[in-house]
């Protein structure tokens, strides 16, 4: 049986995507999604019903990463204490399938919460949502 990761929507084969975090590769990922929005208005002038230009404001970026239970029990374990309290570290994200091999920074990710969901009679494999705050979604890089 293949493992698939969804990225954004897109899955992957696990063989396809490599997450560093916390300083180790993080082979229980099941799904991750992150987004970058930057605040922008259109500015008007007097006289003018029509926009003649924009001006720009705060950026923001945040995500969610579902990881296997016993991954966040290490991440854990290893920071004896629970993952919404541990610091930021820098997420690194590897897509080997692109046509050129790429890498993409999340910049401090922060895990905020986790949550899990467990349903009788499902055979799915006990899972913790982690919702993120992310500083930067740095631009993808060849490798």
């Amino acid at each position: 049986m293949s493992e698939t990761i969804v990225l954004n929507g897109i899955p992957y084969a696990a063989k396809d995507v490599e997450i560093t975090w916390y300083g180790r590769i993080v082979r229980g990922v099941t799904e991750l999604n992150y987004s970058e929005e930057n605040e922008v208005e259109k500015l008007y002038v007097l006289g003018s019903k029509k926009p003649v230009g924009r001006t720009f404001g705060k950026e923001d970026a945040k995500g969610d990463v579902t990881l296997l239970s016993n991954e966040v029990l290490g991440i854990e374990l290893a920071a004896n204490d629970s993952i919404t309290n541990i610091a930021e570290d820098d997420m690194v994200i590897v897509f080997k399938a692109l046509p050129v091999p790429m890498k993409q920074v999340l910049k401090g990710a922060k895990a905020i919460s986790k949550s899990m969901a467990v349903a009788a009679g499902s055979a799915s494999a006990l899972a913790y949502k982690c919702n993120l705050d992310v500083m930067e979604v740095m631009p993808l890089k060849r490798l």
